[in-house]
C-alpha cells in the first residue's frame, strides 16, 4: 500500500479509501490497516486471523465504509433541527461530544 511518510506517521495519499487531510496510520500485511483522523474523531484497527493470498483483500475497507455511514446516520439523528448540517461534516459535528 503506497503511503507517505511524515515526520513517524504514515500519511495516506490521497486515493487511499483511507484518506484524509488530517489522517495518519500505516496499512499491513494482508489487508490489516490502523489508522487515526483527529478531523472526525475516528480511530480505526483492524487485523484479521486469516490471510487473503493472491488476491485483493477488501475487508478492512468495508468495515471502514459501515462504519463511516454509522457515523453518518449518527450524526444526522443527533443533528439539532433546522441545523441544515444533515450529515455534513463540520469541525463541530464530529463524533466526540
Amino acid at each position: 500500500m503506497p503511503v507517505r511518510i511524515g515526520t513517524g506517521f504514515g500519511l495516506p495519499m490521497p486515493d487511499a479509501y483511507w484518506y484524509s487531510p488530517a489522517a495518519f496510520g500505516f496499512g499491513g500485511m494482508g489487508g490489516s490497516l490502523g489508522f487515526a483522523d483527529p478531523g472526525s474523531g475516528l480511530a480505526f484497527g483492524y487485523v484479521m486471523n486469516r490471510l487473503l493470498e493472491g488476491v485483493p483483500d477488501t475487508r478492512a475497507a468495508s468495515l471502514l465504509a459501515a462504519v463511516k455511514e454509522a457515523m453518518k446516520l449518527y450524526l444526522d439523528s443527533t443533528a439539532p433541527s433546522g441545523s441544515g448540517l444533515g450529515g455534513q461534516s463540520a469541525p463541530s459535528r464530529t463524533l466526540r461530544r
